[in-house]
């Protein structure tokens, strides 16, 4: 059960940076002559990103996996969204404060 929540609240996540993403676009490159991006192009543009700059999965040897705490699955998953959470917060907090000095 606690993997469907977390499935839910990381596409509420991705919703939230493709948001985001249109609401910096808006504030920062706008101005600049160039035509707005709506929240769905920057859902596309958040997932391409993503997908581009997120390294492939590594292989753990077996000898490694001894040395090593392993945390559990319900813990890597909260602490993953959690962190996302908070730096798509701070990304759009560090956004609002440039726009206002500028």
């Amino acid at each position: 059960m606690w993997m469907i929540g977390c499935i839910a609240v990381l596409g509420v996540l991705i919703i939230a940076a493709g948001h985001i993403i249109s609401i910096m676009w808006g504030w920062f490159i706008v101005p600049l002559g160039v035509p707005e991006v709506t929240a769905p192009w920057g859902y596309a543009v958040y997932a391409l990103v993503r997908y581009m700059t997120t390294p492939p999965a590594t292989v753990i040897q077996v000898q490694d996996l001894h040395r090593q705490i392993v945390p559990s699955n319900k813990q890597r998953y909260y602490t993953m969204l959690f962190a996302e959470g908070l730096i798509l917060s701070l990304i759009l907090l560090i956004g609002y404060i440039c726009k206002e000095i500028m």
